[in-house]
């Protein structure tokens, strides 16, 4: 029977990290799944499609990025060009944003942004703009959690929210 499920419930990638994200591929014809493997810097990126699946791997732009980056969303930009991670790498909080190749899954890092942030305070949603050209991120902290805007071009940071209110995941609606 076409297009009914055959087999489920099938691993395709273990030891992965909460920071998990997905878009359909260009042409409409599949998927592209990011991950984030644990305790690494490793990206993956799952092209699924009629085909089946196919797995690559990528490191991140900055080594030995600290435990606590672990707990951080991964964002794909509207139009799908861009794929924004956060992480924390000693001690400071830092954005990085890859550009995404739609049909083959390919990753490379286009810049690494600095929040001027330390630890404890820790990067955690991240959401781009409708337009794209913005990067919205909220900052978990135990005592003001913060919502940041960033100027992706020029890289500006400004500080839209401080307050203790706690800020967790974040994206932009409606899809």
């Amino acid at each position: 029977k076409l297009g009914a499920i055959i087999e489920y419930d099938i691993p395709v990638k273990t030891n992965v990290a909460s920071k998990i994200t997905a878009i359909s591929k260009e042409e409409q014809d599949g998927y592209l799944i990011f991950t984030n493997d644990i305790s690494s810097n490793t990206i993956n990126s799952i092209v699924l499609d009629t085909l089946g699946y196919k797995i690559q791997s990528f490191n991140l732009g900055t080594n030995n990025i600290d435990i606590g980056s672990q707990d951080s969303y991964m964002s794909v930009s509207p139009n799908h060009k861009h794929l924004a991670i956060g992480h924390i790498k000693a001690g400071n909080n830092f954005l990085e944003i890859f550009d995404i190749d739609n049909q083959t899954g390919t990753i490379t890092l286009n810049k690494t942004i600095d929040l001027k942030l330390t630890a404890p305070d820790k990067i955690y949603g991240i959401t781009f703009s409708p337009n794209n050209n913005l990067i919205y991120v909220t900052i978990k902290s135990n005592v003001n959690s913060k919502l940041l805007q960033v100027q992706i071009s020029n890289q500006t940071v400004n500080t839209i929210y401080s307050g203790s209110e706690k800020l967790a995941a974040i994206m932009y609606g409606p899809l």
